[in-house]
């Protein structure tokens, strides 16, 4: 799969998982504990990085979890979008 596909991927997973209008809470990373990524649903083994990233939208809290590169690729993309506004 290119790069392109998977963060197309990526971001449709996590559009359905974080709400509208969440806000950013906090990220916080450690090895892998073989939770699924909500980026490319796949475990994230004890040698990978897992990134977790929580949200707020008043008292609903969501959790995202993903690997090294799902986050790095989501980060980019939020970056990008920053400097385009």
């Amino acid at each position: 799969m290119s790069s392109d596909a998977r963060a197309q991927r990526v971001r449709a997973n996590l559009q359905r998982k974080i709400p509208p209008r969440a806000q950013f809470d906090h990220v916080s990373s450690r090895y892998g504990d073989r939770s699924d990524c909500d980026g490319r649903q796949g475990p994230i083994e004890g040698d990978d990085v897992e990134f977790e990233l929580g949200f707020f939208r008043g008292v609903e809290a969501v959790t995202v979890k993903l690997h090294l590169d799902c986050w790095e690729g989501w980060r980019t993309e939020l970056l990008h979008r920053s400097h385009d506004s």
